[in-house]
């Protein structure tokens, strides 16, 4: 009888890992979006937020309507808390990235409403299964 070597199998993911995530990226790409702010294709549209008018808009947009809406103080940067959350936190030293505090949270997506384009990946993606 002989014995396997374990080796062989590093690296290896269980249920072809590679080939699904593939599968996923194809069928995000295959649903085309347009950023309510910029105009551009949303060539990552698993990245991006729903706007306040729940339009897709590119992550990097939204930070910037943030950022334009808010008046930043010293130390203060707008960062993305999750759940379609910004903030602004403090840092408490200006060499240091450590530590901070959350000053204000904003709520940017509405979590009541589901957004079609999300509706429709998550179908695509729940039928490539």
């Amino acid at each position: 009888m002989s014995r396997r070597n374990n080796s062989s199998r590093r690296g290896r993911r269980r249920g072809g890992g590679k080939n699904r995530n593939e599968a996923r990226s194809q069928i995000a790409e295959s649903i085309q979006l347009t950023c309510i702010r910029c105009g551009k294709d949303i060539r990552n549209p698993q990245m991006a937020l729903a706007s306040p008018e729940n339009e897709p808009i590119h992550f990097d947009c939204a930070i910037q309507e943030v950022a334009e809406a808010e008046n930043l103080g010293a130390r203060e940067k707008i960062c993305y808390l999750g759940q379609g959350t910004f903030g602004i936190i403090k840092f408490k030293s200006s060499s240091s990235n450590k530590d901070f505090i959350i000053k204000k949270r904003i709520p940017y997506e509405k979590a009541e409403q589901a957004v079609d384009w999300r509706k429709q990946m998550r179908e695509k993606l729940d039928f490539g299964r």
